[in-house]
């Protein structure tokens, strides 16, 4: 059985308002450059490794990380159940603890659920923390941030991912009332509660975000509809005509990624992968999966774009899959490294370093790196 707030979603278990337009377009610029400057494949489908080398004194045990974050150095894995962060260094796999948590904070189960680089600091966003915590890269030190925004009650199963604009850390509400925007430079919060008119804000109700450069994108778990957020002035739209054929399921999506034009949410117990066009909200699924692949419920939890194509990384999946944004096809990948038995819930999420992508460790004991050339 699934800690609380991982199991109640039945099956649960997750990239940037600038208050300019030039911020705004400066990072949406910079951000096709790092993808056209890192366009990789994988190398072959027994290439995966696996690393496992846990720093002294942290035990690894089920339902450790959700989700991981790049630094442009180093893979930071964010602390479900485990009570530290790990650092891993890619260029030789080792890593590195750190657990010296600020005053007036207790870790707890289900504590993380995804984090942001901001250009400076990681910010872990909160699930069942009540506690934003902001961590330097360069020491490990962290600090903490409880200022809520006035009208938000921030109780268990809160937020589920996040993304940087270039400004602001903005965190995607699950079971919480309200988007809430993070100012990295003194943790101040604001929240956004003002729904479309016909849209019902429940519980489960979204996991994960994207940024396209001019909105963010809150990725429907439970939720019926993609809501669109325009940060420079807090509107919300919601888009709800799924393609044909589309069968969305009790958790629909987990996570998403953006190519540098689309939108793609990860089909977690939706049947299909889904392409939004940020332009207008259309959509487009995509479910030819690879001969020998059936899909089913709990497939996948979160994706990697790294230039080149989509991963779907493998949750209750027994491979991961690669999807070519430009037609469609998709390839799975399912040899795993020698001492790694892919079991349910192994998976959640993954980083691009700009050479190889690394799965985070949810179930599983160790990480798996997919290495790539360019």
């Amino acid at each position: 059985m699934l800690t609380h707030g991982f199991a109640r979603a039945s099956r649960i278990v997750f990239d940037m308002v600038t208050a300019a337009t030039r911020v705004a377009r400066f990072w949406s610029t910079k951000r096709q450059s790092d993808i056209t400057k890192t366009r990789m494949v994988i190398k072959n489908d027994s290439s995966m490794t696996i690393h496992q080398h846990w720093p002294s004194g942290f035990v690894k045990s089920t339902n450790s990380f959700a989700g991981g974050v790049s630094d442009g150095s180093s893979i930071w894995m964010i602390p479900w159940n485990a009570d530290r962060v790990i650092k891993l260094h890619p260029s030789d796999g080792s890593m590195t603890a750190y657990h010296d948590w600020p005053l007036g904070f207790t870790k707890g189960n289900g504590a993380f659920a995804g984090g942001v680089f901001d250009g400076t600091s990681i910010w872990m966003i909160p699930m069942n923390a009540y506690q934003v915590i902001r961590l330097d890269p360069k020491n490990g030190q962290m600090h903490n941030y409880t200022h809520w925004p006035l009208g938000f009650s921030k109780g268990d199963s809160a937020f589920m991912g996040g993304v940087y604009d270039g400004t602001s850390v903005w965190m995607i509400p699950y079971d919480a009332n309200q988007i809430v925007k993070i100012n990295p430079g003194d943790g101040r919060m604001t929240g956004y509660d003002v729904w479309p008119a016909d849209f019902i804000k429940r519980n489960a109700a979204f996991m994960g975000g994207v940024y396209d450069g001019t909105s963010v994108w809150m990725i429907p778990f439970g939720a019926d509809r993609v809501i669109r957020f325009n940060p420079h002035d807090g509107k919300m739209t919601g888009y709800d005509a799924w393609p044909a054929g589309f069968i969305k399921g009790n958790g629909a999506f987990m996570g998403g990624v953006y190519d540098g034009t689309s939108v793609w949410m990860i089909p977690y117990d939706a049947n299909q992968i889904i392409k939004i066009n940020p332009s207008d909200g259309s959509m487009t699924g995509y479910d030819t999966w690879p001969t020998g692949f059936t899909k089913g419920n709990n497939a996948f939890s979160g994706g990697v774009y790294d230039g080149t194509s989509v991963w779907m990384i493998p949750f209750g999946a027994d491979r991961v899959i690669r999807l070519d944004p430009h037609e469609g096809r998709m390839l799975g990948y399912h040899t795993w490294p020698m001492g790694f038995t892919k079991r349910p819930f192994a998976l959640r999420g993954g980083v691009s370093d700009g050479r190889s992508i690394w799965m985070i460790p949810f179930s599983a004991d160790c990480v798996v790196k997919i290495p790539q050339v360019q």
